[in-house]
């Protein structure tokens, strides 16, 4: 009598099996995990982009409030399009005394190098941004009273999408305009600031803001 083939085989996984799934295990965890990065990354900068425009935002409203009250006859430098300049000085108007106008003395408004840096195209206090700088506003300029605020600093050197002798690369008609510059076209005057921050893991932020005032007659 035959007796039935006994099979001696054993349920489960070769070795082979095993190895290959393990392989597609560690791809799928690293994809996942490479996803999960990626999204972190792009939240963090998100997040500090939006820092960025709030305090870049904040500044520049108060350049504007406090250019409104200037007159455009006294506003320095009197540049008109398509010139531009990063250092603005004018008077405010207090009040007015019988048919004339009491001025204050001189505010300004200017680019500064952060403590630290110079203008060399380095990174020279370490915070990974290159000849960096502070927006700072002065009053009484020149006089014994002058006091100084800084307003914001992670100001760039030049606006956002310029490069340094190459022309108008943003198209906003002006060349190698600096991170705060202010453009005058009659009694409007445009101005536009860009600020950067690095993250903690070393990715780049940059946010750019525009305002435009009225100077009186």
């Amino acid at each position: 009598m035959r007796r039935p083939r006994s099979n001696n085989r054993r349920g489960g996984f070769t070795l082979l099996e095993v190895l290959i799934s393990s392989v597609l295990a560690i791809a799928v965890l690293g994809a996942a995990a490479l996803v999960s990065s990626t999204t972190a990354s792009a939240y963090r900068n998100t997040v500090l982009r939006a820092d960025l425009a709030n305090r870049a935002r904040r500044a520049l409203d108060r350049v504007a409030l406090e250019l409104a009250s200037s007159s455009g006859d006294f506003v320095i430098p009197a540049n008109e399009t398509p010139a531009w300049t990063d250092d603005i000085q004018f008077p405010q108007a207090l009040g007015v005394t019988g048919d004339v106008i009491d001025w204050s003395p001189l505010l300004q408004f200017a680019f500064e190098y952060e403590q630290g840096e110079i203008d060399d195209g380095l990174d020279n206090d370490g915070d990974g941004l290159v000849d960096e700088g502070n927006l700072v506003m002065r009053r009484d300029v020149g006089l014994a009273t002058e006091t100084r605020i800084v307003l914001c600093s992670g100001v760039t050197e030049l606006l956002q999408g310029e490069l340094p002798g190459l022309g108008d690369e943003n198209g906003n008609g002006l060349e190698d305009e600096a991170g705060f510059c202010l453009e005058r076209d009659g009694d409007v005057v445009t101005i536009r600031l860009t600020l950067a921050r690095r993250d903690p893991r070393g990715g780049m932020a940059t946010q750019t803001v525009e305002t435009s005032v009225r100077l009186r007659n």
